[in-house]
């Protein structure tokens, strides 16, 4: 099959995430749709992972999505998908990953287990990494060439994205002292300069 995603692209995010995963190849396919469909980096694109997985470095290191910018939403519901949302005209698409062989997948899981246990001769666990690396190249490869239909369960959004409330200014909160990032609006009228730890503490206490 030939191959769908851009080299660079792979490399680019394999550099930025230390190594290649199967879980951060998954990222460069769903990142790699998103910069071809949605536009390049400096796209106002809000990229959700539904988990924390190595996933995400593909995103930031594809897409230029972050946390800091706050385009970049990472959920802990455990689910390998993403959704893009573009700002400007509210185009969509979730992408959920459709794992290849199921025979593969339990084997794959297997050889972790066995390599975690740490009872193994030099010669057994060589041969497991050996296989080990095999599958996950077997699945790699599929991840880059196979039709997305294939890789994706593909859908649209029921509903926008909520974008990550920020804070753009500094503020030392008369309470505990720490500083804390607000809104210089949100601030204005407020009895006390509180942190929002510290606003919620008072609050239990009434």
């Amino acid at each position: 099959m030939k191959r769908l995603v851009p080299r660079e692209l792979s490399n680019r995010a394999s550099l930025f995430h230390d190594h290649r995963c199967i879980e951060l190849n998954v990222g460069i396919r769903a990142a790699a749709w998103a910069l071809e469909n949605m536009g390049g980096r400096d796209a106002r694109v809000i990229a959700t992972a539904e988990a924390s997985s190595c996933a995400v470095d593909a995103l930031q290191a594809i897409l230029g999505c972050t946390a800091g910018r706050g385009n970049l939403i990472v959920k802990n519901d455990g689910r390998l998908a993403f959704s893009f949302y573009r700002l400007s005209d509210g185009m969509n698409m979730r992408l959920s990953y459709i794992p290849g062989s199921a025979a593969d997948l339990a084997r794959i899981l297997e050889i972790k287990e066995h390599l975690g246990a740490g009872n193994l001769s030099e010669w057994i666990r060589t041969r497991l990494e050996i296989e080990l690396s095999n599958l996950q190249k077997k699945e790699i490869h599929r991840l880059m060439s196979a039709p997305l239909e294939e890789v994706f369960r593909i859908s649209p959004l029921t509903e926008p994205p909520v974008p990550v409330r920020r804070g753009t200014d500094i503020f030392v909160c008369e309470r505990c002292g720490e500083s804390f990032l607000e809104k210089a609006a949100d601030m204005k009228g407020a009895p006390a300069v509180l942190c929002r730890i510290c606003r919620g503490e008072l609050q239990g206490e009434e």
